[in-house]
């Protein structure tokens, strides 16, 4: 019952935490964790080991231990991943949901627009090269390389995922999955599998130099890897792998694209709301986006009207909404209703919106990557090129409705428009 109220809720994770008095369960909805509701103690070791058996997971207490299972719920078919850790008082267990959709999310759904979505149609359309996305964990890197198969995936293509875990099966693509607690490193697996004749290789996380410098190599040598990351930002990204690479002149060349996602909560269609913001607000806020003068507030009133043109914010019905921004000023923003509404479980939000940047690796930005430079430089070289960066993306995203100014204010730091 819990997980299948957990999965119509549209939760990503339920965590089953004892204590001395009771097990608090909590579901990870949206990003953020919401009480569910609590159990007797003495329930609790059955629970435990059912959990276990269900996921293939042995009897052993007092070490870390991970399994999978499928579970076939009223809506949709999951996958679960639970993980067990121990804890002063007892297992903590989690179970990661994941539902079994019939296709990947498009990178349109994941928040990607214009110029940006464009970059990547276009860098994919290249047999060879490597594309990175990156976010923190479990915030929408792997979404966004699953976004990319998605696109690519057509009988004439081999494409084969190493993944861990595997979070969506994709019809016709040949996906590993590699266990962490296996002891068999990506770099094995890498090896392995590009003796199998690919065409496109996604790598979920290029996290030591082993596999790095593989990947490198499979990129140079005809083939398109996509490779997953956990940092900040596209140049931070990029930045990482200039750590790893023992050769960086061979990333410069390798290179082809970054991607950096975040995700935040998308306001509810149905109940969310305008406000006007008074004075103090919008000093705040232009202090904090250092936006300067008329010229800034045009750009941004201009980068609004094209993102409504591209079609970003709409009403439940499908209708564009109007614009917040005029040249000189913002409107009005959008914000969650208080009580929020039955479609969205009266929280005022109903899943989540990715802001998201695409670094395309110019001419310059491979000169910086071959002389070891660092992220701000990097980012720095970005914005000559033109990108615009994710807290912007962000930006126009809560203009548009898609998004809270609340929900932005964390990523906002160091912006300037």
């Amino acid at each position: 019952m819990l997980l299948e109220q957990a999965i119509v809720r549209g939760a990503s994770d339920v965590h089953f935490e004892p204590n001395e008095r009771n097990v608090r369960i909590r579901v990870r909805v949206n990003g953020w964790l919401e009480q569910a509701t609590k159990l007797p103690l003495p329930e609790y070791p059955a629970i435990v080991a059912f959990l276990k058996h269900w996921a293939d997971i042995g009897d052993t207490s007092g070490a870390p231990q991970s399994g999978s299972a499928e579970f076939d719920s009223k809506t949709i078919s999951t996958t679960l991943t639970v993980s067990t850790m121990p804890t002063l008082d007892g297992e903590k267990v989690v179970v990661h949901l994941s539902p079994q959709l019939s296709e990947p999310a498009t990178l349109e759904s994941l928040g990607f627009w214009g110029g940006a979505l464009r970059q990547i149609e276009h860098t994919v359309a290249e047999p060879h090269g490597l594309i990175v996305a990156s976010s923190p964990v479990a915030t929408g890197a792997s979404m966004s390389l699953l976004g990319i198969v998605h696109l690519l995936n057509n009988p004439a293509l081999n494409i084969v995922t190493l993944e861990d875990p595997i979070t969506q099966r994709v019809a016709s693509v040949n996906q590993t999955e590699v266990r962490s607690t296996s002891g068999v490193p990506f770099s094995t697996y890498l090896q392995a599998l590009l003796k199998q004749d690919p065409d496109v290789v996604m790598v979920s996380s290029l996290h030591d130099a082993k596999t790095v410098g593989l990947s490198l190599e499979s990129a140079l040598s005809g083939h398109l890897l996509l490779g997953g990351l956990h940092n900040h930002s596209a140049s931070q990204a990029i930045a990482h792998l200039v750590r790893l690479s023992d050769e960086p002149f061979l990333l410069a060349a390798a290179l082809r694209l970054s991607v950096g996602q975040r995700f935040v909560r998308r306001l509810c269609p149905n109940c969310r709301e305008t406000f006007k913001p008074d004075h103090e607000y919008r000093e705040q806020l232009k202090d904090l986006l250092k936006m300067s003068g008329v010229t800034s507030m045009r750009s941004i009133h201009a980068l609004e009207k094209f993102a409504a043109e591209e079609g970003l914010g709409k009403t439940a019905d499908g209708q564009s909404l109007p614009l917040s921004t005029t040249e000189t000023r913002i409107a009005h923003f959008w914000r969650a209703s208080e009580h929020g509404c039955e479609h969205c479980h009266f929280k005022g939000y109903i899943g989540r919106v990715g802001a998201c940047e695409v670094l395309p690796v110019t001419e310059d930005i491979r000169k910086l990557i071959a002389s070891k430079a660092s992220a701000s430089a990097l980012h720095a070289g970005a914005l000559e090129a033109g990108i615009i960066p994710l807290q912007l993306d962000a930006f126009i995203k809560a203009l548009r409705g898609m998004t809270s100014v609340e929900e932005i204010l964390p990523l906002m730091p160091g912006l300037h428009v």
